[in-house]
């Protein structure tokens, strides 16, 4: 079953608990067209696996919201964590030519330091939403350095030398999203895997999962990362089990 996602609304807001929860509110509503809510600042940001997501003042905080017309299948919703994680990558590199990489499953990083994130959630309302919450660190603002450095995040500013004009930035990001995401709810996933494994911070590196040591080989076409044993016996890790790996060189 495909979908496909045409246009957009946008609502801006200064300080929200977490733009997750802020747009429920807008969902209430039975909203049956793309909408987008951003905030400047959030107080109570979440990540993946209900882990906290570090969101002061100078962020780019925002939850996309997608009206489903019928259920995903789990392999779309597995490669939408690629092409939202891409869609951010690809933005960058479109504005302002700088050569970020993904971290499977879905964060954005420079040079091993982590610059954004994506978390995924679907909801049941009057009709039934796929919900894509990004965060980007945009500025580096002087009272958070000590909190950047224990989080090995850097930010935007700092990696493209650039001002980031955040309108201009979420305009170009949108676009990003719509591209990649449309490619998964058509199902076409080819483009997905080669630029993912293209500029993926994992191919080819050795990783240590459940204690043995593999080899990387980029995510498969059923959406798992596949790793690969020296005796070459293959091994595919599904994104909940992304806290097991770790990058060892």
């Amino acid at each position: 079953m495909t979908h496909r996602i045409d246009y957009m609304n946008t609502v801006h807001y200064e300080k929200v608990s977490s733009t997750m929860d802020a747009i429920i509110e807008h969902l209430k509503n039975d909203i049956d067209h793309p909408i987008l809510v951003v905030a400047k600042q959030q107080t109570e940001g979440r990540g993946r696996q209900d882990s906290d997501w570090f969101s002061p003042d100078g962020g780019l905080y925002g939850t996309f919201a997608f009206p489903l017309s019928s259920k995903l299948q789990p392999r779309q919703y597995s490669f939408l964590h690629y092409a939202a994680a891409l869609a951010i990558q690809q933005a960058i590199k479109k504005k302002y030519g700088t050569e970020i990489l993904v971290k499977w499953p879905n964060d954005i990083v420079f040079k091993n330091r982590k610059l954004g994130g994506i978390l995924l959630e679907l909801v049941s309302l009057q009709s039934e939403y796929l919900l894509l919450g990004i965060g980007i660190n945009i500025e580096l603002k002087e009272e958070n350095t000590i909190a950047f450095e224990r989080l090995r995040a850097t930010s935007l500013e700092e990696v493209t030398r650039n001002q980031i004009q955040k309108n201009e930035f979420t305009r170009i990001l949108s676009e990003c999203i719509f591209e990649y995401v449309n490619l998964v709810m058509e199902e076409n996933y080819e483009k997905i895997i080669s630029l993912f494994n293209m500029n993926s911070l994992n191919m080819n590196k050795k990783h240590s999962y459940k204690s043995e040591v593999y080899l990387c080989r980029g995510i498969s076409n059923t959406g798992e990362l596949r790793l690969e044993s020296p005796n070459k016996m293959r091994v595919d890790v599904h994104i909940n089990e992304s806290n097991n790996l770790i990058i060892i060189n």
